[in-house]
């Protein structure tokens, strides 16, 4: 899916901190997305090479049928992806450009490449599929160091690793879907758009039955981050009022009933006819992240296109994952912020004490806010259900301890921490927009005090 600009991505990575100019003008007209983008025959090859057990041979190894496997050991440390070192060059190549990018709320394609062609992207991607099998703590780790180089990039791939980590665990969707997107990411980055500015309100698309069993989507999804170049879209929605299932009017009549029904969710490509991007978004900041909103009209979606529902328990270990993975972004655009403190000031003169003590409540609280979602996300791969329940407030105040950091970082650098010239503006603006992307804070803390006083 295509927007505004659409500059293309250089062939090797190793051109990615070399500066570039952008030409062209930018549209406010909605625009459709690149029927180009999707490789549709190489899907249709893998999906013919089978191989003896049904399985499906391609390009991450045999897509087949399976048990759920348990949470890998984490391949950083291994030696996974060039390990350590390896990320960090990731994370030095995104940081170059990160700036450039904000400023011109361009999309960040080359950044995204950079991280495809590292394989981070498909880390979590399950082992039964000949994927890394990345657990959280691994996942959490990742996207903090991705965050502090470009929390645009950081947020993008996110999407990424949590749909794919969803579907080692859960095989929400079929083989034969799942094996398409696994196709597409063979032949080059193509984020799933998994991830949306203000999660949790009621959807604007609906779905109508298809006369061929499927569904036909129209409406539109609001805020979705890498909206001008994802290669799937996952959309939530609510079945049209002649579609809806009647209410259930044979029980009491103090039976209370839904407000509405349940959702259901889609997995489209992003070149599929119908859908397009109205390029509006214009936000303070993680500006890269072309957080658009997305129209849909009159989208034909197949049956198989329809997510399985999960369990309650299923539910649960996804929201905890989103709860860790989506902060841990934040908190390392917060590490940012510090050295930019760091690299603006130093602790001379009268304002010596002024700068140890704010450097010091930057590093205990990034520290601590760092350990409590590793240690959660590390007891959660070991499948600890008291980690699960407390991942929501656990990232709550993870960010906002980022957001603290951020705006303590700024007031202390003094001029500095508001110029435009400085990347310290830069990262406080990322933290401030971080809220968009969360659920509220405020309703998280309410359910985990609720469950602490049995009241859930």
């Amino acid at each position: 899916m295509t927007s505004r600009q659409q500059p293309s991505p250089p062939p090797h990575a190793e051109s990615y901190a070399q500066p570039h100019a952008e030409s062209g003008s930018e549209p406010h007209a909605p625009s459709r997305p690149s029927a180009g983008r999707r490789r549709r025959a190489s899907a249709a090859a893998a999906a013919a090479a089978a191989v003896p057990g049904g399985a499906v041979r391609n390009g991450f190894g045999t897509l087949g049928a399976g048990a759920v496997e348990p949470a890998a050991e984490s391949l950083l440390e291994s030696g996974a992806f060039g390990g350590l070192g390896g990320l960090a060059r990731v994370v030095d190549l995104l940081a170059a450009r990160a700036g450039e990018q904000d400023a011109e709320a361009a999309y960040p394609y080359q950044g995204v490449e950079v991280v495809h062609e590292s394989g981070l992207a498909g880390a979590t991607i399950g082992r039964r599929y000949d994927g890394p099998g990345a657990g959280l703590a691994d996942t959490v780790r990742v996207l903090r160091e991705l965050g502090s180089g470009d929390p645009s990039v950081a947020l993008i791939t996110a999407g990424t690793l949590l749909f794919h980590a969803e579907q080692a665990r859960t095989d929400r969707w079929g083989d034969q879907l799942y094996q398409a997107v696994l196709a597409d990411a063979e032949h080059g980055s193509a984020p799933v758009g998994l991830l949306c500015a203000r999660p949790g309100a009621e959807p604007q698309v609906t779905a109508a039955a298809d006369p061929d069993g499927g569904r036909m989507l129209n409406g539109r999804r609001s805020g979705v981050v890498g909206s001008e170049a994802l290669g799937w879209l996952l959309l939530r929605a609510l079945p049209e009022p002649a579609d809806a299932p009647p209410a259930d009017h044979t029980g009491p009549v103090t039976a209370r009933q839904p407000a509405s029904p349940e959702p259901d969710l889609f997995l489209v490509p992003a070149d599929s006819p119908g859908l397009s991007v109205d390029p509006t978004a214009d936000p303070v900041g993680l500006r890269a992240a072309a957080p658009h909103d997305v129209l849909v009209d009159r989208v034909a979606v197949p049956p198989d296109a329809a997510a399985a529902r999960l369990e309650p328990g299923q539910q649960a270990l996804s929201r905890a994952w989103r709860a860790l993975a989506l902060p841990a972004i934040f908190l390392g655009a917060a590490r940012s912020a510090r050295e930019a403190l760091l690299s603006a000031v130093r602790p001379t003169g009268r304002r010596e004490r002024e700068l140890l003590v704010a450097v010091g409540e930057l590093d205990a609280r990034l520290g601590a806010a760092e350990d409590a979602l590793d240690a959660l996300a590390a007891a959660v791969d070991r499948g600890r259900p008291d980690a699960i329940a407390r991942c929501g407030a656990a990232g709550a105040l993870a960010l906002r301890n980022a957001t603290a950091i951020g705006s303590l970082a700024a007031r202390t650098a003094g001029p500095d921490g508001v110029s435009r010239t400085h990347p310290l503006e830069r990262h406080l603006r990322d933290l401030l927009a971080a809220r968009l992307y969360l659920p509220d804070e405020s309703a998280t803390l309410a359910t985990a005090g609720a469950n602490a006083l049995n009241l859930g």
